[in-house]
């Protein structure tokens, strides 16, 4: 258990090395003082949990194998994609609510790993007293207790539950994100679905869509969504925030 800690801790700070050493190319202080000004947000799943991975090996265990078609996290290529696949399953009433039932689950909630470069990432930003809230999608009379308990376990005890901000239905509330966004007066927003991307991007916030399978092939029409292009062999969020970075600092 250690020697992971000891591995992450490495990693985090090879990243945030990493961001330092392309002060010369990018404005970097500039982009803090416009994030500390203007206000910057978080979705949970795909951006800060990465979740994508347990939820296919959760659809494996529970159709995948049983159809005879086990799926990979790189062939999620759209976001809403789990439900087709539970399509095939004839023995499923309603593929709509088994793909919920595995994404809103205890078992891939508590268990997922950190999307690679989040913790290089708000630690940077923390040490510039900078504390993004984590605005989701998640139904909060349903999950609050897990998606505390993941920050819990991944950012340890002293993580501010305040910043998480989820509705308190029983359901997913697809709008939720999109008007806490505006309660909260932010600027900038990451997030990795492109079809809420576009819906908070309409209301004048820019959003960054952090790399995933699902919106790897999708072209954004709105200037105020940032698709990162470069970086390449750079942890998902890492690249993200430079890519943020690269827009404040050239317009």
């Amino acid at each position: 258990m250690r020697s992971d800690f000891n591995f992450v801790s490495k990693m985090v700070k090879s990243s945030i090395f990493m961001i330092e050493r392309l002060r010369p190319r990018l404005d970097l202080e500039r982009t803090i003082e416009v994030l500390r000004r203007d206000g910057v947000t978080m979705d949970i799943d795909g951006v800060d949990a990465e979740t994508g991975h347990l939820s296919i090996r959760e659809f494996n265990h529970l159709h995948g194998f049983k159809i005879r078609s086990p799926k990979t996290y790189e062939e999620a290529k759209r976001y809403w994609i789990l439900v087709d696949w539970i399509r095939q399953d004839e023995s499923v009433e309603d593929p709509l609510i088994a793909a919920v039932n595995i994404w809103n689950s205890e078992l891939v909630m508590e268990n997922a790993d950190l999307v690679p470069g989040v913790q290089a990432v708000t630690r940077y930003l923390a040490r510039r007293d900078i504390f993004p809230p984590r605005v989701t999608s998640r139904p909060g009379a349903r999950t609050r207790e897990w998606t505390h308990n993941w920050y819990r376990k991944r950012y340890g005890p002293s993580f501010d539950m305040g910043l998480i901000r989820m509705s308190d239905t029983y359901k997913s509330d697809p709008e939720f994100k999109k008007s806490e966004i505006a309660r909260l007066g932010t600027g900038y927003h990451f997030e990795d679905s492109y079809e809420d991307a576009e819906k908070i991007a309409e209301t004048g916030v820019m959003v960054v869509l952090v790399p995933q399978p699902w919106n790897l092939d999708y072209q954004p029409t709105n200037p105020n969504i940032i698709k990162v292009r470069g970086y390449p062999f750079r942890f998902k969020m890492v690249r993200a925030f430079l890519a943020l970075a690269e827009r404040i600092t050239y317009n």
